[in-house]
């Protein structure tokens, strides 16, 4: 099932088996994918919405809450996250919910950053070198 959100809210449309929807963000209306299909591109997503929030002044648009909690779905189905990665995503999931973009995406960073590295979230972060 292949879900994307706009504009007007969530849209799922009918099974599209392996086919990737693409990515589509224009001023004023938001279509997405859910499934990005690289950690780079997962990353090059991170840093647009990053910028787009550092931009912005005074209450965030309703898009952009949109937009990370698609993130942090994408992240999530992308790495198919261990223990330790899955607590760092429902702090962020948190975050999130209570208002706090910036915060949220810095520790979804976190973990998408140790995975580029070819490490998990507990190796980049605690593991001992």
């Amino acid at each position: 099932m292949c879900v994307v959100a706009c504009s007007g809210g969530l849209l799922s449309t009918s099974d599209t088996s392996h086919e990737m929807p693409t990515t589509f963000l224009r001023e004023g209306d938001l279509v997405k994918s859910l499934y990005p299909e690289t950690l780079n591109q997962l990353a090059d997503r991170w840093t647009v919405l990053m910028n787009q929030i550092n931009r912005h002044v005074g209450r965030y648009p309703d898009q952009f809450y949109m937009e990370v909690k698609a993130l942090i779905q994408q992240t999530e189905h992308m790495i198919e996250p261990d223990p330790f990665e899955q607590e760092v995503i429902q702090t962020v999931e948190k975050l999130t919910d209570d208002g706090n973009l910036k915060m949220a995406l810095f520790r979804l960073h976190e973990v998408i950053d140790a995975r580029l590295d070819g490490r998990g979230f507990w190796d980049a972060n605690f593991a001992s070198s």
